[in-house]
């Protein structure tokens, strides 16, 4: 019997010193598919206002453009994950919501026809600065939530009645809500999720305030999440006591910059029953100390 194989690795442990072939085909690049830092003016609104990049319309913002506003560094309470380049936003009114519509369509590499995000194979990375201003711990939730055609499938940031970071899975099952034990949403922190689409379920991983705008390290949360797509975001926040959250610099990616991992030798391998050669690879962080490895 012939051998199948025409890749040989290490092992892969913790850590494994992994080798890169100088054949080996580089990682993909992250690029940038849409950003919104807020530098409207401020204090105000920002309803029908379209700065930014990467958006297929301007900001629908609810309450005659109330629900969620323009703040800056006077506002009352300070916001010290601001960007420090102008205004932020933050809930305005109760139950105030601020939607965008992504433009999809100039990632057919991640999207669909409809322009619709989450073709298998991509890898998003959602990143964004938040945290609770006002209101009482306990009863409320503030975040960014992802909509498909009008309906909610996923929300980043702080879920209902945890207090701390996280996201709310709305798969077919209904909510299923994932936290950081020991975050806390009253503090201000940069949120970095990162979700790889696959066959059937998906992947999501979150760090909070991580060194790296696209950490390699291990996630503060890794879970595989119901099959996602979206082509619609939404700032909102609430809860009992008319709380309020701060949002700003929010970047949203495509890509990843994992190489293929291993030595690559006596390939291609003899071609067997199908026609074709084998072939085994290894993708995932070239530093081994990240521990993710596929």
């Amino acid at each position: 019997m012939h051998q199948p194989t025409s890749l040989s690795l290490l092992p892969l442990t913790r850590t494994a010193l992994l080798f890169t072939s100088l054949c080996a085909l580089a990682g993909a690049q992250i690029q940038p598919v849409a950003s919104e830092t807020f530098e409207y003016p401020s204090p105000g609104s920002f309803h029908n206002l379209s700065g930014g990049v990467g958006f297929a319309s301007a900001w629908d913002v609810t309450g005659a453009g109330a629900g969620v506003e323009l703040f800056d560094g006077t506002a009352a309470i300070p916001f010290p994950g601001s960007d420090g380049r102008g205004g932020f936003a933050g809930q305005g009114s109760v139950n105030g919501e601020a939607f965008r519509l992504i433009d999809g369509l100039s990632h057919p590499d991640i999207a669909d026809a409809a322009g619709t995000m989450g073709s298998d194979g991509a890898t998003v990375w959602i990143s964004f600065s938040s945290m609770l201003y006002v209101g009482a711990t306990g009863q409320h939730w503030g975040g960014l939530s992802l909509f498909d055609q009008g309906v909610e499938v996923m929300f980043l940031g702080a879920p209902y009645t945890t207090d701390m970071w996280g996201f709310a899975d709305y798969g077919p099952n209904g909510a299923w809500i994932q936290t950081v034990a020991g975050s806390s949403d009253v503090v201000a922190a940069r949120l970095v999720y990162r979700i790889d689409h696959t066959a059937g379920m998906d992947r999501m991983r979150l760090w909070v305030d991580p060194t790296d705008p696209h950490p390699s390290s291990p996630a503060d949360l890794d879970m595989a999440i119901a099959d996602l797509h979206w082509n619609e975001i939404r700032l909102a926040s609430g809860g009992w006591n008319a709380d309020g959250f701060y949002w700003d610099d929010l970047v949203i990616e495509k890509g990843h910059d994992e190489g293929t991992l291993g030595l690559s030798y006596c390939g291609p391998a003899v071609v067997n029953s199908s026609g074709a050669s084998a072939v085994i690879s290894a993708t995932g962080s070239l530093i081994a100390t990240g521990n993710d490895v596929t």
